[in-house]
């Protein structure tokens, strides 16, 4: 798994919100309320990609959903980019 790192909401009214946003290219960070987890900030590139899988996913389900044959596409190769990338 990514390297998950815990800040705090107030650390965003004192004046840290550009030092969180420039972490955010190099490492997810979950933000913490009442030292519970509220939010998870990523970067677009990470959202984006994160995106595509799930579109991946949809498109793989309904075509299995479809016809009785086994789809081929890049979803496999996804998963598992996805899998090693989060270890």
């Amino acid at each position: 798994m990514q390297n998950r790192n815990f800040i705090h909401i107030s650390q965003f009214n004192e004046g840290q919100a550009s030092k969180i946003f420039d972490r955010v290219n190099t490492e997810q960070l979950v933000v913490l309320e009442d030292n519970l987890p509220t939010a998870i900030i990523l970067s677009i590139e990470e959202y984006q990609r994160l995106c595509k899988i799930e579109e991946n996913y949809k498109k793989h389900a309904l075509a299995n959903f479809l016809t009785t044959e086994p789809v081929s596409d890049d979803f496999g190769a996804e998963i598992l980019k996805a899998r090693k990338d989060s270890e």
